[in-house]
């Protein structure tokens, strides 16, 4: 096995991964996502694909080097037999429930949910608590 895939892999699903290489995820499908450090700025981004939801259907929560982002509606209209797709389904609001390891100095600063991009800023800190995070 390449050891860059490897560390890839964890660098995908751990914040603050590079303070956290002992700990193996699996990577997730579903939605999709990106993290993103600001060498300017030296924070860092988690951004989720959730074109389609509504930000008050999805809930975030954090817990000493958990942060859980879960959205528990399904969409009624995959019931829908008169709907035809004539290409794939693409555009899914299922239900879901994601969660992402964090290094222990890392804590949420912010949540913003623009466009269907669900955009989670982290910073640097001592000790982080857990809470409930409000998306702007």
């Amino acid at each position: 096995m390449n050891e860059n895939i490897f560390f890839k892999d964890i660098i995908r699903t751990v914040i603050g991964a590079d303070q956290l290489f002992d700990t193996l995820l699996k990577p997730i499908s579903f939605p999709k996502y990106e993290i993103v450090k600001s060498e300017k700025t030296n924070k860092t981004f988690l951004k989720v694909l959730l074109a389609g939801y509504k930000k008050e259907d999805i809930k975030i929560t954090t817990n000493p080097g958990v942060l859980n982002i879960s959205h528990d509606k399904a969409d009624n209209e995959e019931s829908d037999e008169s709907l035809v797709y004539l290409t794939d389904k693409v555009i899914a609001r299922r239900a879901f429930k994601i969660q992402f390891r964090i290094a222990p100095n890392f804590k949420v600063e912010n949540a913003n949910f623009q466009d269907g991009i669900l955009t989670i800023t982290f910073e640097e800190d001592r000790v982080a608590s857990p809470h409930e995070v409000t998306i702007e």
